[in-house]
């Protein structure tokens, strides 16, 4: 069998009064367009803690302490080759959102948390996948 290395993203749930941020993709070639929570591949030597702190700041532009994460679930994906994505949430961050890297990301919403649905056709596979799991309960999805 071969031995290959997975591709792991983190992801991060910024939460404020019942909104979540969400980050519109843009000139990536993937996803552009849809919406999802600020994420990113995890750097060599990182923890996925540390991976998502370090993403929030150079995506939003926010500081999250690694002690305010709450790990939700992560989504094993075999669809497009292995990648895994885990997901983290917080309602507990310094600064005010802004676009920190215009070239990967066109707008910053918040949307209502009791509104993100399946349906909603701006969001990205990613962030239905997350959505899908959170509604089920579950920490686990597969793909």
């Amino acid at each position: 069998m071969d031995k290959y290395k997975p591709n792991i993203s983190v992801c991060l749930q910024i939460i404020n009064e019942n909104k979540v941020l969400l980050m519109r993709r843009f000139n990536t070639s993937y996803e552009d367009g849809k919406y999802e929570f600020p994420s990113g591949h995890i750097e060599a030597g990182e923890t996925l803690a540390e991976g998502v702190v370090r993403e929030a700041l150079e995506e939003v532009g926010l500081i999250v302490k690694e002690e305010n994460l709450e790990f939700v679930g992560f989504v094993d994906n075999h669809a497009s080759g292995k990648h895994v994505n885990f997901l983290f949430r917080t309602s507990k961050f310094d600064g005010t959102p802004k676009i920190m890297e215009p070239n990967e990301c066109d707008d910053l919403a918040w949307k209502n948390l009791d509104e993100l649905t399946l349906n909603i056709p701006d969001l990205s596979i990613d962030t239905k996948r997350f959505i899908e799991m959170i509604k089920e309960g579950s920490v686990y999805k597969a793909y």
